[in-house]
Protein backbone atom coordinates (compact mmCIF):
# COMPACT_ATOMS: atom_id res chain seq x y z
CA UNK A 1 0.00 0.00 0.00
CA UNK A 2 3.06 2.23 -0.06
CA UNK A 3 2.27 3.90 -3.38
CA UNK A 4 2.28 7.61 -4.13
CA UNK A 5 1.85 9.69 -7.24
CA UNK A 6 1.67 12.83 -5.10
CA UNK A 7 3.55 13.91 -1.98
CA UNK A 8 1.46 11.73 0.38
CA UNK A 9 1.42 7.98 -0.14
CA UNK A 10 -1.34 5.57 0.78
CA UNK A 11 0.46 4.54 3.98
CA UNK A 12 0.77 8.20 5.01
CA UNK A 13 -2.92 8.87 4.45
CA UNK A 14 -3.85 5.63 6.25
CA UNK A 15 -1.82 6.69 9.29
CA UNK A 16 -3.41 10.15 9.30
CA UNK A 17 -6.93 8.69 9.09
CA UNK A 18 -6.13 6.18 11.85
CA UNK A 19 -4.94 9.09 14.01
CA UNK A 20 -8.17 10.94 13.27
CA UNK A 21 -10.20 7.88 14.34
CA UNK A 22 -8.06 7.44 17.49
CA UNK A 23 -8.48 11.04 18.59
CA UNK A 24 -12.20 10.94 17.82
CA UNK A 25 -12.56 7.83 20.01
CA UNK A 26 -10.55 9.49 22.76
CA UNK A 27 -12.73 12.60 22.60
CA UNK A 28 -15.85 10.44 22.94
CA UNK A 29 -14.23 8.48 25.80
CA UNK A 30 -14.49 5.28 23.75
CA UNK A 31 -12.00 2.44 23.78
CA UNK A 32 -9.82 2.00 20.72
CA UNK A 33 -7.51 -0.80 19.62
CA UNK A 34 -5.55 -1.55 16.48
CA UNK A 35 -4.70 -4.52 14.31
CA UNK A 36 -1.80 -3.81 11.94
CA UNK A 37 -1.18 -6.12 9.01
CA UNK A 38 0.54 -6.59 5.67
CA UNK A 39 1.21 -10.17 4.53
CA UNK A 40 0.69 -11.26 8.17
CA UNK A 41 -0.67 -9.68 11.32
CA UNK A 42 2.14 -7.36 12.43
CA UNK A 43 0.76 -6.07 15.71
CA UNK A 44 -2.35 -6.12 17.86
CA UNK A 45 -3.00 -3.42 20.44
CA UNK A 46 -5.81 -4.25 22.85
CA UNK A 47 -8.60 -1.68 23.17
CA UNK A 48 -7.99 0.98 25.78
CA UNK A 49 -8.84 4.59 26.59
CA UNK A 50 -7.05 7.87 27.04
CA UNK A 51 -4.44 10.08 25.46
CA UNK A 52 -1.44 7.86 26.26
CA UNK A 53 -3.16 4.82 24.72
CA UNK A 54 -4.19 6.76 21.59
CA UNK A 55 -0.65 8.09 21.16
CA UNK A 56 0.72 4.56 21.61
CA UNK A 57 -1.51 3.36 18.75
CA UNK A 58 -0.52 6.26 16.50
CA UNK A 59 3.21 5.74 17.21
CA UNK A 60 2.91 2.03 16.39
CA UNK A 61 1.07 2.77 13.14
CA UNK A 62 3.70 5.29 12.03
CA UNK A 63 6.59 2.98 13.01
CA UNK A 64 4.99 -0.15 11.58
CA UNK A 65 6.99 -2.11 9.02
CA UNK A 66 4.59 -2.90 6.18
CA UNK A 67 7.17 -4.89 4.28
CA UNK A 68 6.14 -8.37 3.21
CA UNK A 69 5.48 -10.42 0.11
CA UNK A 70 1.91 -9.26 -0.53
CA UNK A 71 -0.76 -7.74 1.64
CA UNK A 72 -3.15 -10.42 2.89
CA UNK A 73 -6.27 -8.81 4.28
CA UNK A 74 -7.80 -12.26 4.88
CA UNK A 75 -5.29 -13.09 7.64
CA UNK A 76 -6.26 -9.87 9.41
CA UNK A 77 -9.96 -10.73 9.05
CA UNK A 78 -9.35 -14.22 10.50
CA UNK A 79 -7.44 -12.75 13.43
CA UNK A 80 -10.14 -10.17 14.08
CA UNK A 81 -12.87 -12.85 14.08
CA UNK A 82 -10.88 -14.86 16.65
CA UNK A 83 -10.07 -12.08 19.10
CA UNK A 84 -12.99 -9.63 18.93
CA UNK A 85 -16.00 -11.35 20.46
CA UNK A 86 -17.81 -8.23 21.67
CA UNK A 87 -19.67 -6.05 19.14
CA UNK A 88 -17.68 -2.97 18.17
CA UNK A 89 -17.09 -0.47 15.39
CA UNK A 90 -14.38 -1.75 13.01
CA UNK A 91 -12.58 0.74 10.78
CA UNK A 92 -10.84 -1.33 8.11
CA UNK A 93 -8.30 0.98 6.46
CA UNK A 94 -6.79 -0.57 3.34
CA UNK A 95 -6.46 -0.18 -0.40
CA UNK A 96 -8.40 -3.47 -0.72
CA UNK A 97 -6.07 -4.61 -3.49
CA UNK A 98 -5.50 -8.33 -3.73
CA UNK A 99 -7.54 -11.39 -2.97
CA UNK A 100 -10.38 -10.62 -0.57
CA UNK A 101 -12.65 -13.21 1.01
CA UNK A 102 -15.92 -11.29 0.88
CA UNK A 103 -17.63 -13.97 3.00
CA UNK A 104 -15.31 -13.07 5.88
CA UNK A 105 -16.05 -9.37 5.39
CA UNK A 106 -19.73 -10.27 5.45
CA UNK A 107 -19.39 -12.20 8.74
CA UNK A 108 -17.57 -9.27 10.34
CA UNK A 109 -20.12 -6.75 9.03
CA UNK A 110 -22.98 -8.79 10.52
CA UNK A 111 -21.31 -9.08 13.93
CA UNK A 112 -19.74 -5.61 14.10
CA UNK A 113 -20.34 -2.17 12.63
CA UNK A 114 -17.84 -2.42 9.75
CA UNK A 115 -16.67 0.72 8.00
CA UNK A 116 -14.23 0.23 5.14
CA UNK A 117 -11.91 3.11 4.37
CA UNK A 118 -10.40 2.44 0.97
CA UNK A 119 -7.24 4.38 0.20
CA UNK A 120 -6.71 4.98 -3.52
CA UNK A 121 -4.31 6.82 -5.78
CA UNK A 122 -5.61 8.31 -9.03
CA UNK A 123 -2.52 7.09 -10.90
CA UNK A 124 -3.59 3.49 -10.22
CA UNK A 125 -6.87 4.10 -12.04
CA UNK A 126 -5.67 6.48 -14.74
CA UNK A 127 -2.02 5.87 -15.55
CA UNK A 128 -0.29 8.08 -18.13
CA UNK A 129 -1.12 7.08 -21.68
CA UNK A 130 2.51 6.41 -22.58
CA UNK A 131 4.86 5.53 -19.79
CA UNK A 132 8.05 3.61 -19.23
CA UNK A 133 9.79 3.50 -15.89
CA UNK A 134 10.57 1.40 -12.88
CA UNK A 135 8.92 1.16 -9.51
CA UNK A 136 10.18 -0.25 -6.24
CA UNK A 137 7.65 -2.74 -4.89
CA UNK A 138 7.45 -1.65 -1.25
CA UNK A 139 6.31 -5.08 -0.12
CA UNK A 140 8.82 -7.32 -1.91
CA UNK A 141 11.57 -4.65 -2.25
CA UNK A 142 12.05 -5.62 -5.92
CA UNK A 143 12.41 -3.17 -8.79
CA UNK A 144 9.68 -3.68 -11.37
CA UNK A 145 9.98 -2.31 -14.92
CA UNK A 146 6.73 -0.96 -16.27
CA UNK A 147 5.95 -0.16 -19.89
CA UNK A 148 2.58 1.26 -20.82
CA UNK A 149 2.76 2.07 -24.48
CA UNK A 150 -0.97 1.49 -24.54
CA UNK A 151 -2.67 1.43 -21.18
CA UNK A 152 -6.15 0.45 -22.42
CA UNK A 153 -5.73 -3.17 -21.30
CA UNK A 154 -4.62 -2.09 -17.81
CA UNK A 155 -7.48 0.41 -17.45
CA UNK A 156 -10.00 -2.18 -18.69
CA UNK A 157 -8.80 -4.77 -16.17
CA UNK A 158 -8.83 -2.20 -13.36
CA UNK A 159 -12.40 -1.20 -14.25
CA UNK A 160 -13.50 -4.86 -14.18
CA UNK A 161 -11.92 -5.39 -10.75
CA UNK A 162 -13.54 -2.17 -9.50
CA UNK A 163 -16.98 -3.29 -10.71
CA UNK A 164 -16.55 -6.70 -9.06
CA UNK A 165 -15.41 -5.13 -5.78
CA UNK A 166 -18.33 -2.67 -5.73
CA UNK A 167 -20.82 -5.43 -6.58
CA UNK A 168 -19.58 -7.66 -3.74
CA UNK A 169 -19.57 -4.79 -1.23
CA UNK A 170 -23.04 -3.58 -2.23
CA UNK A 171 -24.47 -7.12 -2.14
CA UNK A 172 -23.33 -7.44 1.48
CA UNK A 173 -24.38 -3.94 2.54
CA UNK A 174 -20.88 -2.96 3.67
CA UNK A 175 -20.16 0.75 3.99
CA UNK A 176 -17.05 1.86 2.10
CA UNK A 177 -15.66 5.35 1.71
CA UNK A 178 -13.07 5.91 -1.02
CA UNK A 179 -10.31 8.31 -0.05
CA UNK A 180 -7.84 9.45 -2.70
CA UNK A 181 -4.33 10.42 -1.67
CA UNK A 182 -4.77 13.88 -3.21
CA UNK A 183 -8.20 14.56 -1.68
CA UNK A 184 -9.30 16.39 1.46
CA UNK A 185 -9.92 13.23 3.50
CA UNK A 186 -11.39 15.13 6.47
CA UNK A 187 -14.07 16.59 4.19
CA UNK A 188 -14.66 13.15 2.59
CA UNK A 189 -14.98 11.44 6.00
CA UNK A 190 -17.31 14.14 7.31
CA UNK A 191 -19.56 13.78 4.24
CA UNK A 192 -19.51 9.98 4.53
CA UNK A 193 -20.62 10.01 8.17
CA UNK A 194 -23.23 12.71 7.52
CA UNK A 195 -24.79 10.53 4.79
CA UNK A 196 -24.49 7.40 6.94
CA UNK A 197 -26.66 8.76 9.77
Amino acid sequence: MDFASKHSGKNDISAEIAALVAFSAMRNKDKIGALLFSDTVKDYIRPGKGLAHSLHIIRDIIASDYKGNNTDINQALDYLMRIQKKRCVVFLISDFIGSIDFKKLNIISKKHDLIGIRIKDILEEKPPEFFYGSFLDSESQEAVAVSMGDNLEYVSKDEQLEKLFNKEIKKRGIDIVNIYTDSDYIKEMRLFFKNRI
